[in-house]
């Protein structure tokens, strides 16, 4: 991914020898992953052909049990045949993933916008806008900003060919502000070149020249030569405008000589479109009649509607100029029949209308997840406030315990000390026993032996005897 946009050539080594290390080790899976990342990277460089080579070797690894996967290469497969304007082959892969693509699937905002690239192709706007403004909403709720700049860039086109420049540039400039964040180069470019598309339609030709300088400092560092291509065509309008005839047809001829060097046919159809047409102005009516018959061939042959349509008002304004005007209304009528099936009143009005349901119901969603934004909060407020409730219970219960305990303590401290003073007052008495029994001990004992110094010498033996017993008591 670092090597994808910096230094080509090692990218290139570096994927052949992953290339062939995976083959060794014959690991289907690993290979189909790198294959497709090799896709998106030719997808990026503008080589279709390669890209469709390499998505169809990415089919050859994969089970048939890998359907996700398989309705990835497809779109990618209706993808690239898009932009190589190959009608049946952008309708064939994209019939094939529409087949089992579901509105749960991962792919499905990939999906639509390939629905949207066909419809756009056969010139169907109001069902181009429809499917995109589908596929933004998916990509929205995904959060997936890389391919909802896409949307919106593709949403900018539509809008373009209906002539809404105000809403063209409302999206191109939603698709610039993601892309800048993302620093996508390719779709940064395709934003750049898109707002100069749309400030050429208001007149404003400086304005739109910076745009298409920017866009080209972005493609010299990308080397893709379809886009280098685009960017010529486009200058060449802008000098074609300011009447500058000769600088238009440099910068006209440079995009034929890029689309030539690499088969880009629907570069050369446009080529010969605009080549003819400047000849037209330039009074070189023979070259320019052969430059748009070329082309009207090219277009009916790539079954590009709305660039027969072109081809048709050119050829018009051609024979107008030569003064044959059986021819030039011929031309004309044909002109306004196809353009008027392609872009119409009620076409328009139906596209703003679908543009102001996907706002309204946007909105709608916003509103809903706004509600529900204040529901939680309500709901966790609740839940604080009983939280809250609870903690209190808690702290006043703690305390009622704590309260409990200390008034039990101190009744213990109370026995205790009651207990205490009744045997110290216990002892007290014992001892007041102890020393009055012994004051009456020793009073009897010296009265016994002033007794036995007055009684008779017969007599005294027997109180001798008791004064010793009484003598040897403690």
């Amino acid at each position: 991914e670092k090597l994808i946009n910096g230094d080509r050539d090692l990218y290139r080594s570096e994927f052949l020898k992953l290339d062939q290390h995976l083959r060794k080790e014959n690991d289907a899976k690993r290979l189909a992953n790198l294959y497709l990342f090799h896709a998106e990277y030719l997808y990026k460089s503008d080589r279709f052909d390669s890209m469709i080579h390499t998505l169809h070797q990415v089919r050859s690894f994969l089970r048939s049990d890998k359907l996700e996967l398989s309705i990835q290469v497809h779109t990618l497969l209706a993808s690239a045949f898009y932009f190589k304007k190959n009608y049946d082959s952008l309708t064939f892969w994209k019939e094939q993933a529409g087949k089992v693509i579901q509105k749960k699937s991962r792919y499905y905002g990939e999906y639509l916008l390939v629905e949207g690239l066909y419809q756009y192709y056969i010139a169907n706007y109001n069902k181009v806008i429809t499917t995109l403004l589908e596929a933004a909403s998916f990509f929205e709720q995904k959060q997936d900003a890389s391919n909802l700049a896409l949307a919106y860039n593709n949403l900018s086109n539509a809008y373009e060919k209906l002539g809404n420049s105000t809403v063209q540039m409302e999206y191109l400039l939603m698709a610039l502000r993601l892309n800048k964040k993302l620093g996508n180069k390719y779709n940064l470019y395709s934003n750049y070149n898109n707002l100069g598309v749309a400030l050429r339609r208001q007149n404003l030709l400086e304005q739109s020249l910076e745009m298409y300088d920017s866009a080209y400092n972005i493609i010299l560092k990308m080397d893709v030569p379809m886009l280098l291509a685009q960017n010529f065509t486009n200058k060449g309008n802008i000098y074609e405008q300011l009447g500058k005839l000769k600088v238009a047809e440099k910068f006209f001829l440079e995009c034929e000589r890029v689309c030539y060097e690499n088969n880009i046919v629907y570069g050369l159809m446009l080529s010969h479109l605009n080549l003819g047409n400047l000849y037209r102005k330039m009074g070189e009516y023979g070259v320019a009649q052969s430059r748009l018959t070329k082309a009207l061939d090219m277009a009916i042959a790539v079954q590009a509607r709305k660039e027969k349509a072109l081809c048709y008002e050119r050829l018009a304004w051609l024979y107008k100029d030569k003064g044959d005007f059986k021819q030039a209304y011929s031309f004309s009528e044909r002109f306004h029949l196809l353009n008027d099936s392609l872009i119409n009143e009620s076409v328009q009005k139906e596209a703003l209308a679908l543009k102001e349901k996907f706002e309204s119901e946007k909105k709608g969603k916003q509103i809903i997840a706004l509600s529900n934004d204040k529901l939680y909060q309500k709901y966790l407020l609740v839940l604080m406030g009983l939280g809250l409730m609870v903690l209190l219970f808690l702290i006043q219960w703690l305390r009622y315990k704590h309260r409990l305990a200390m008034i039990e303590r101190q009744k213990y401290s109370q026995e205790l000390k009651f207990q205490l003073e009744m045997r110290e007052k216990e002892l007290l008495s014992d001892s007041l026993k102890k020393v009055s029994i012994t004051h009456t001990k020793e009073s009897i004992y010296k009265e016994l032996k002033i007794i036995l110094k007055e009684i008779p010498k017969s007599q005294a033996s027997k109180f001798s005897a008791v004064l010793n017993e009484l003598k040897s008591i403690d």
